[in-house]
C-alpha cells in the first residue's frame, strides 16, 4: 500500500513473480480495509513525513484494521534522546532537507502515542539511525 502511483508501479514491476500480492493506493490514515482484517501492520519511514495529528490518525486506523492481538511493526528515524550523541544530527537534518514535519516528529516520543491509543509497546530498538517498535493492540 502506498499513496504514490509511481511507487506502486515500481513495486509491481519488482514483485511481478509473486501472484499473491495486492497493490493498493490509499492514505494510511484512511484505509479501505474492513475492521480486524490483518494480523500485522507495518510502517516504514512514514511518520516523520506527516503532521502529528495524522500520525495519530494512522495509529487509530492501524488499530481498527488489526485483529485482536495484532502487531504493529514500526520503523522510522531516531528521535531526540534515543541516542543523545546523535541529537545534533537529528536537529540539523531538516535544515539540509525539506522535511517540514521532522522536527515535530523527533521531539515527540512516538512510544507515547502508541500507548495513549491503546497499544502495548512490546519492544523498542535502536538500529543505526532508526527506531524500531513492536506493539500489540490490547
Amino acid at each position: 500500500m502506498d499513496l504514490s502511483d509511481a511507487y506502486l508501479k515500481k513495486a509491481q514491476e519488482e514483485l511481478k513473480a509473486y501472484k499473491n500480492i495486492n497493490f493498493v493506493r490509499a492514505k494510511a490514515e484512511d484505509l479501505p480495509f474492513k475492521e480486524a482484517s490483518f494480523d500485522v501492520v507495518t510502517s516504514v519511514f512514514l511518520f516523520h513525513e506527516v503532521p502529528e495529528e495524522v500520525r495519530k490518525d494512522i495509529l487509530i486506523e492501524a488499530k481498527r484494521i488489526l485483529k485482536p492481538g495484532g502487531l504493529f511493526l514500526f520503523m522510522d528515524s531516531l528521535q531526540l534522546q534515543d541516542t543523545p550523541d546523535l541529537d545534533w544530527a537529528l536537529l540539523d537534518f531538516p535544515k539540509n532537507f525539506h522535511e517540514p514535519f521532522y522536527k515535530n516528529y523527533v521531539s515527540n516520543p512516538i512510544e507515547d502515542q502508541f500507548t495513549e491509543l491503546g497499544f502495548d509497546v512490546l519492544e523498542v530498538k535502536k538500529v543505526f539511525l532508526s527506531k524500531v517498535i513492536i506493539a500489540r493492540i490490547k
